[in-house]
């Protein structure tokens, strides 16, 4: 009752004055409140004079209410709905407070007085309407919410992007650098260059979990489920006896669906497997190295190295970031030159099937890629995992077709898959579509190296 704010129900002797009086949640369905009838209750048939009425004492209350105002009176309900936007009355007792003003009280240009009392405000928090300005300042809505506010168009025109001018060249210790940190920037430089140098990363940690029982596999559960049959598959274990072990982790849905997803995924893994007849019956142990290429220092090991060479599979489409990795550790092994390895490499999708040829000078190649990444821990390049590859595969297949129409595919997506313009980190990084004369000449300059050393270019 002192310096504060009291919520409390509405109930007989509790109508005190106060400066601010507010009524909240008087909708048609909440108030007057109803009284059930129980089914022994007889009286409540016998309605006599004098009885009590929960009706009529909420009449009261609400009157009490009014009267206990002494400068504001606030009154709100729910006046649209949420699923088709339309109209919702009022308690009654709100409506014949209307009623009453009409006749109390006029306007000077004899518009109903309520439309002067009375504020509509929007569903959503979000609204355009809580930050425009109005002529009328009594129905003028406001936010807190910075957060919601639409950005200032002058303002956003004249904002600069992150990188109008490049950051400082890192210390000498960024020329060392290991092959997986390598192929981590080629497969996406922009998230390398805010994750590594600004220390930012706009992934959710916190996933929440699936309240609905899951009746599908996703993207990401199905490419895993097949990895994982290919592995047995390839060690010559059943896919069939995997079963019991995969529905235990509870990767699967539960029943007859789940297994059925398993047979489907299976059935793929088998089709695919296939297409490894070639697969080395024995691996080499890993080949350790340490190259010096002018200012730089590559450090690392070559895994998945046979005789016959570096032999990759994938069990999904082809990516430019996953070629360009495969690309960087062909260089490693022809700058290596191990004793009794072929130095070609060998790549498998699901969409393509690619030979790479023995490089005559890879230290050259190797170090114009250690270049461009050492200008993206600088800056932004117009450097795309899916559309500089989409535009380099149109670009160099002889002129086939226009490039810009995959590169723009690739970009933008469509109803079925996500274009690479909605990634986090992009959109952080660029206000416009950066697809210039810049992204064409880097996309050419990274990837026609690779298409000059395949074996077979009519399989790109």
């Amino acid at each position: 009752m002192g310096q504060g704010v009291t919520f409390c129900g509405m109930v007989p002797m509790r109508s005190i004055p106060f400066s601010v009086v507010c009524l909240i949640g008087m909708n048609g369905d909440s108030y007057p409140r109803r009284q059930p009838k129980q089914g022994f209750d007889l009286l409540s048939a016998d309605f006599r004079r004098g009885d009590r009425s929960r009706r009529d004492d909420d009449r009261y209350l609400f009157l009490e209410a009014i009267l206990s105002a002494g400068e504001h009176l606030y009154i709100s309900y729910v006046g649209r709905s949420i699923v088709d936007n339309s109209e919702i009355p009022p308690s009654v007792l709100v409506s014949d407070m209307h009623d009453i003003l009409l006749q109390g009280f006029s306007t000077n240009s004899e518009n109903d007085i309520w439309q002067q009392i009375l504020t509509e405000h929007p569903l959503q928090a979000f609204s355009q309407r809580y930050f425009e300005q109005t002529s009328e300042p009594l129905i003028n809505l406001f936010s807190y919410q910075v957060a919601y506010c639409p950005p200032d168009k002058a303002e956003k025109t004249n904002a600069t992007a992150w990188f109008e001018q490049s950051l400082q060249a890192p210390d000498i210790s960024w020329r060392q650098i290991s092959l997986n940190e390598l192929n981590q920037f080629y497969r996406h430089p922009g998230r390398y260059l805010l994750q590594q140098r600004l220390r930012l990363r706009l992934e959710f940690d916190d996933e929440l979990l699936d309240p609905r029982e899951p009746f599908s596999l996703g993207s990401l559960e199905a490419w895993q489920l097949r990895q994982q049959l290919l592995s047995q598959h390839l060690k010559g274990e059943s896919l069939v006896d995997a079963l019991p072990m995969i529905k235990a982790t509870g990767s699967l849905p539960h029943g007859e669906i789940g297994q059925q997803l398993f047979y489907e995924e299976a059935n793929k893994v088998n089709k695919f497997a296939v297409r490894l007849a070639d697969y080395p019956e024995q691996f080499i142990d890993p080949i350790s190295f340490e190259l010096s290429l002018s200012e730089f220092s590559l450090v690392g090991q070559l895994d998945d190295c046979s005789a016959k060479g570096l032999f990759n599979y994938r069990l999904s489409k082809a990516k430019g970031g996953d070629l360009l990795s495969i690309w960087c550790s062909h260089l490693v092994l022809n700058c290596l030159r191990p004793q009794g390895v072929l130095c070609e490499s060998r790549w498998i999708t699901e969409d393509i099937d690619i030979k790479l040829k023995v490089v005559a000078d890879p230290e050259s190649l190797l170090l114009e890629l250690l270049e461009v990444y050492w200008q993206g821990c600088q800056q932004a390049i117009p450097l795309f995992s899916k559309t500089s590859f989409a535009y380099a595969k149109a670009f160099l297949k002889n002129g086939k077709g226009d490039p810009d129409n995959p590169m723009m595919a690739s970009w933008e997506g469509n109803k079925h898959t996500t274009g690479e313009m909605d990634d986090n980190y992009y959109q952080q990084l660029y206000k416009a579509a950066p697809l210039n004369d810049e992204f064409k000449k880097l996309a050419i300059a990274i990837y026609k190296p690779i298409y000059d050393h395949l074996e077979d270019p009519d399989k790109w």
